[in-house]
């Protein structure tokens, strides 16, 4: 399985597929303006829509600028609890 996300500063929409191909429906979720509590609701959204299959990727985007690592936001309007904050999702971080 195959996760594709966009996190954006008032929702997030997280894509699923087996193949590459085709994607199941989008889930969409709030995006929490606290950093700890918007990655909680979306590793469990990523766990539940698996449904036990073996996640292989996942990939996405979020609302803001990253740094020169491209590991952390350094700016957003709406998830300034998010910034300087590394992402990881699930064992994904982008470090």
């Amino acid at each position: 399985m195959y996760i594709l996300f966009d996190i954006g500063g008032t929702k997030t929409r997280i894509a699923f597929t087996d193949n590459l191909e085709n994607f199941e429906e989008p889930v969409i979720i709030s995006t929490s303006p606290i950093y700890e509590d918007g990655i909680k609701a979306i590793n469990e959204t990523i766990l539940e829509c698996a449904k036990g299959r073996e996640i292989k990727s996942i990939c996405g985007g979020i609302a803001g600028p990253f740094n020169e690592k491209k590991q952390s936001l350094v700016g957003s309007p709406n998830l300034k609890d998010w910034i300087y904050l590394v992402l990881c999702l699930l064992k994904w971080c982008l470090i």
